[in-house]
């Protein structure tokens, strides 16, 4: 019993580190400066840019009011979405004064093919050291 649970948690571990080493810096990203924040698709992204964006507004700006309802002008609402899942990692630079001082917090976001739902989940937050000291 001992070597399964030991079997399950090296599993466990190894699926969520192959999961979370299949980010890469040179994927598309969108930056906002003003905010000092960036939003960071992974490589083998499907999404359209207009959908990427959107979903980095989302991430960056959060919810306008009445944004978060199903639009009825699609049918979703009755026959349900079309849902994929996608990994976006935000980056806030230049949290803290002092090092660490940004976060990096990654998503599992989930957004339907035929209208504008978007659900994100957060996965884990980190603290990383990617803006030199003044």
């Amino acid at each position: 019993m001992k070597t399964l649970k030991t079997t399950v948690v090296i599993f466990l571990c190894i699926t969520f580190s192959l999961s979370l080493s299949a980010y890469s810096s040179t994927s598309p990203e969108f930056v906002y400066a003003k905010e000092g924040v960036s939003v960071i698709f992974s490589n083998d992204s499907v999404l359209p840019l207009e959908k990427k964006q959107l979903i980095a507004d989302r991430l960056v700006f959060g919810y306008k009011s009445g944004e978060e309802s199903i639009s009825t002008y699609s049918l979703c609402w009755l026959l349900g979405h079309d849902l994929s899942t996608e990994g976006v990692i935000i980056v806030d630079h230049k949290v803290f004064s002092t090092v660490p001082r940004c976060v990096e917090k990654y998503y599992n976001v989930e957004t339907c093919s035929n209208c504008d739902y978007i659900n994100e989940t957060l996965i884990s937050t980190n603290y990383i050291y990617c803006c030199p000291e003044k």
